[in-house]
């Protein structure tokens, strides 16, 4: 295969993940091992389980996009739009802190070999940071990551060379010569960090940091890449200091993405335990305006809380549960549940535990202390809504009994594809190439300037007149051939 050959190939393999990954759209990156919180999530989360033990994940369903909230990532929850997942605190099953998960052990100032996945190629560049913590729901601080920074040693899988100005990062090469990888897949990295010779802890995280470079420059790009193997377009330099909550775009600030892993770094040598910031849950910072409280209290409470029991009336007994509704606490139950809801003189929506599908809730006025009603005796209306994911195991009786009404989720038919990136500057794709596609994606479909790197937007960013298909250069015969085939033609803005 010759080398455009190849590069088309790997990157139209890249390009094809689009359809696996329409649902994390903002998909960027994530570590892959040693594990990150968010891949532990994503791997080993169930979309639903009858009996959660403390230590089984929530389940998260986009773990690549941890773009705002600094420390650790705040991840958004796609089946329920007002919860966002914060992992610095990570919540497990039924809404409870997740217990400590250690995914490797290191001995004190020891070489480190990270394996990161990229779902969108941004270029840029990432660095680690570590962090002792006293016991596990510690919060860490960014200036604790800050004070101890990961040295790179050397990029495994494509040889890029240390930066002497910034010795603590590692570049992103061009997706061009790029492995696929992982899963949710992307383009594979492989690169190893050592960590700092005087720090050692029982337990400890580590932070990964993923700076992009394809909207603006950071500090030090211009002369790593200028020149060299990899130049890219000549973008402008990001306003500093970059943003720590990850606000990107206004401003000449890059999209930036965090993940942490549960270390253990034993101590060498007989040297004394490293510093440790104090106890206690501390701030979360700037992800306290994203998973919706300022204060010091981590998001997530140890367990699932739990109403008062009802005060005995003097003129009447308690009511009595009925035993068909499912319990409101993470009992083993059936995982087909949506808890009625429950309150008191304390209880709030954001207490509640972490649902593993989105849900339906009685419409009628709950009671406010106790267990709820049997449905005759429910005002307005006793209907119970239950919610089955096509994708999901075919309920028991005791599991659906309790429901009046059942939604049954992508009852519709759809059709599978397959797309492809083709970037205009690179050589006209083959029939054996693009065959197996269902889309064809035409990258820089507008005006630009021409790069041997990747073509760079202009700044009005018109579509061009004709478009540039391939080899820079229209070729209406080839989309001709792609549309009598039944293939669908997309223009791309970038």
């Amino acid at each position: 295969m010759t080398t455009s050959a190849s590069a088309f190939a790997k990157t139209a393999a890249l390009a094809a993940l689009l359809a696996s990954l329409a649902n994390q759209a903002n998909g960027h990156g994530y570590v892959n091992s040693p594990r990150s919180r968010n891949i532990v999530a994503y791997l080993d989360g169930p979309a639903w389980i009858g009996d959660p033990q403390p230590d089984t994940p929530h389940k998260d369903y986009n773990p690549m996009s941890l773009n705002r909230g600094g420390i650790c990532g705040v991840s958004p929850d796609v089946l329920n739009a007002t919860h966002k997942v914060n992992y610095a605190h990570p919540p497990n099953y039924s809404g409870g802190l997740m217990p400590m998960n250690i995914q490797a052990t290191y001995a004190q100032g020891s070489v480190i070999e990270f394996e990161v996945i990229l779902t969108a190629h941004h270029m840029g560049h990432v660095e680690y940071y570590a962090c002792p913590l006293e016991k596990h729901g510690d919060t860490p601080s960014q200036a604790c990551f800050d004070a101890h920074p990961l040295t790179f040693v050397e990029d495994v899988s494509y040889g890029l060379q240390p930066d002497p100005n910034y010795p603590n990062r590692c570049y992103v090469p061009p997706a061009s010569v790029m492995d696929v990888g992982g899963a949710p897949q992307g383009a594979l990295m492989k690169h190893k960090f050592k960590l700092p010779d005087d720090l050692n802890a029982e337990y400890a995280l580590i932070q990964w940091h993923y700076v992009t470079g394809n909207t603006c420059f950071d500090e030090g790009y211009h002369q790593y890449f200028n020149p060299g193997p990899f130049a890219q377009a000549n973008l402008a330099d990001c306003n500093q200091p970059l943003d720590q909550c990850g606000e990107v775009g206004a401003g000449g600030q890059p999209e930036q993405f965090w993940n942490c892993i549960e270390v253990s770094i034993t101590p060498t040598n007989n040297a004394p335990p490293s510093p440790i910031p104090p106890a206690g849950p501390g701030s979360i910072g700037c992800a306290a305006e994203l998973v919706g409280g300022g204060g010091p209290t981590p998001p997530y409470p140890p367990t699932p809380p739990s109403p008062p029991p009802p005060t005995p009336s003097p003129v009447a007994s308690p009511p009595t549960p009925n035993p068909t509704l499912p319990p409101t606490t993470p009992n083993p139950t059936p995982a087909l549940t949506f808890p009625v809801p429950t309150t008191s003189p304390t209880s709030s929506p954001s207490s509640s535990p972490v649902d593993p599908v989105p849900t339906v809730t009685p419409t009628g006025t709950p009671p406010t202390a106790g267990p709820p009603p049997p449905p005759e005796d429910r005002e307005g209306d006793s209907r119970m809504i239950a919610y089955l994911g096509n994708w999901q195991s075919c309920p028991s009786p005791n599991q659906y009994d309790a429901y009046t009404h059942i939604v049954i989720a992508f009852a519709v038919s759809y059709t599978w594809s397959m797309i492809a990136y083709l970037g205009n500057w690179q050589s006209c794709p083959s029939p054996n190439q693009y065959d197996a596609y269902t889309h064809i994606v035409i990258a820089f479909a507008v005006s630009y300037t021409w790069s041997s790197y990747q073509n760079n937007c202009d700044a009005q960013c018109n579509i061009g007149s004709p478009v540039p298909i391939c080899n820079n250069a229209n070729n209406q015969a080839l989309v001709d051939t792609w549309r009598n085939q039944g293939k669908k033609v997309i223009l791309s803005f970038g």
